[in-house]
This record gives C-alpha cells, sequence and structure tokens, in this order.
C-alpha cells in the first residue's frame, strides 16, 4: 500500500509540474511593448549608459561601477524590438567589453602596475564610448525606422 502511494504521489507531482511549467517561464516575460514604452526604454538605456561613461571618467568606485555595468545590461534588455535587436545586442557586447576592461585595470592597480591599468582604463573609456555611440544610433534607428 505504502508503494502504491508514493507512485501515486509521483504521477500527480510529474503531472503538476507538465501543467505549470509553461507558465512559470513565461512569467517574467513582458507582454508585447507599446511604441511608448519602447521609447522610454531606449531613453532610459543611454542615459544609464551615459551615466556608467561618467562614472568611468570620473573613477567612481569598483562596486558602484559593477553596478552601473550591471543597471546598464538589464536597461539595454528591456528594449524589445526586431528593428534594433541585433544593434542592441552589439552595443551590449561594447559595454561588457567595457565591463572587462574596467576589471583588469582594477587588478592591475591592485598589483601596483598603474601603468597597465591605465591603459586598461583608456581601454574601457573607448569600450563604454563606443557603446553610448551605439545606444544613440539605436535609438536613432528606431525613430527613422
Amino acid at each position: 500500500m505504502g508503494l502504491l502511494k508514493k507512485i501515486a504521489f509521483a504521477l500527480f507531482m510529474s503531472s503538476a509540474m507538465v501543467v505549470t511549467a509553461p507558465v512559470a517561464m513565461a512569467a517574467g516575460k513582458q507582454a508585447n511593448q507599446t511604441k511608448e514604452e519602447l521609447v522610454v526604454a531606449l531613453d532610459d538605456t543611454v542615459t544609464v549608459a551615459e551615466d556608467a561613461l561618467k562614472g568611468i571618467v570620473a573613477d567612481t568606485d569598483y562596486k558602484a561601477m559593477m553596478k552601473l555595468f550591471k543597471i546598464t545590461k538589464q536597461t539595454a534588455k528591456t528594449i524589445e524590438s526586431t528593428v534594433v535587436l541585433s544593434d542592441r545586442d552589439r552595443a551590449l557586447a561594447r559595454v561588457n567589453k567595457a565591463r572587462s576592461a574596467y576589471k583588469k585595470s582594477h587588478k592591475a592597480a591592485a598589483k601596483g602596475n598603474n601603468a597597465e591599468a591605465e591603459a586598461y582604463m583608456t581601454e574601457a573609456v573607448a569600450f563604454m564610448t563606443e557603446a553610448v555611440q551605439r545606444l544613440k544610433d539605436v535609438r536613432t534607428k528606431y525613430h527613422t525606422f
């Protein structure tokens, strides 16, 4: 009798998971974005990316910069338009390269290698400047489409 209860419970749990899995997966997904929401997402992304660039130039502390990079990526991910999707991804690749160069700069500075740290910091500024410009181009492309 105990084995029968265990089998029945296992069948019940597996069928319950099959039914609820699609609902759980779609929970974080936005419905179709309206044009107004997309324009706001584009503007917010450019603003956050510019703040991250200002933070790099102003030599903001490490944890705050990592948070700014993360916020930039999260905000950019809210842009859901097939018109600009590939351009958004290219801009995010530049943000990731800027983040990587910033981390390398921080590690080099911690080791006392100031010349290497400065080179990486220059690289981070260049990548982030390019990312901001690409995000502005994404916004322009959407508005002119």
